[in-house]
C-alpha cells in the first residue's frame, strides 16, 4: 500500500496534524512542534501514519499539509518552503515542485554565504576536497571553508550536491 492510501485510511491523522502547530496570519511561519528529522539542510516535521499491523510510516509534516490543501501527494515533487523554513508547515508557504526546482530555490535564497558554487569546476573541486576529508575533520573544515557543518556534512554523505558528478 503506498503512502497516499495510507493517508486516506488513517481518519485522525489531520486531527493530529493539527495539534502539532499554530495556526497564525497566512504571511507568518506556523511552526511545528511535533517530532522533527534534522538533516544537512535543516529541521522539518515528522507525522506517524497509522498502518496496523504493520511498522509505522512517516511523512514529513511539510508534505502533509501541502496535501491536506491540495488533495494530492505527488511521489516525483516535494514540498518546497517559499519561507525557506523547514520547519513551517503553513500550505501558503509551501508548493510541490521538482528535487531540481527545490535546489534552485535554495540557491536563489541562500546565496554565497551558503557555499553554493559559481561554476561546476568549483563545485567539483570542492566536492573532492570535502569527499577526501576523514570525519572527525568535517567540522574544522566547515569553518575553514565559512559553512555549517550540516551542508559539509550533506555534501560528504550525499544528501547535499547531488547534482555534482566528480
Amino acid at each position: 500500500m503506498n503512502m497516499l492510501e495510507l493517508i486516506q485510511q488513517d481518519t485522525g491523522m489531520v486531527n493530529r496534524f493539527n495539534k502539532f502547530f499554530d495556526r497564525g496570519d497566512i504571511e507568518e511561519c506556523w511552526l511545528w512542534k511535533g517530532a522533527c528529522k534534522i538533516d544537512p539542510l535543516g529541521r522539518y516535521g515528522i507525522i506517524t501514519v497509522a498502518n496496523p499491523p504493520h511498522r509505522r510510516k512517516h511523512v514529513a509534516a511539510h508534505r502533509f499539509s501541502l496535501y491536506v490543501v491540495t488533495g494530492i501527494l505527488p511521489d516525483d515533487k516535494q514540498a518546497c518552503h517559499k519561507c525557506n523554513n523547514p520547519s513551517c508547515v503553513n500550505p501558503h508557504h509551501l508548493y510541490w515542485g521538482t528535487y531540481h526546482d527545490n535546489v534552485m530555490d535554495r540557491r536563489n535564497k541562500w546565496g554565497k554565504d551558503k557555499l553554493l558554487y559559481n561554476n561546476i569546476d568549483e563545485a567539483r573541486s570542492i566536492k573532492m576536497l570535502v569527499m577526501g576529508t576523514r570525519r572527525k575533520d568535517l567540522d574544522s573544515l566547515a569553518k575553514k571553508l565559512g559553512i555549517s557543518f550540516g551542508t559539509v556534512n550533506g555534501i560528504k554523505y550525499g544528501t547535499a550536491w547531488k547534482d555534482v558528478v566528480i
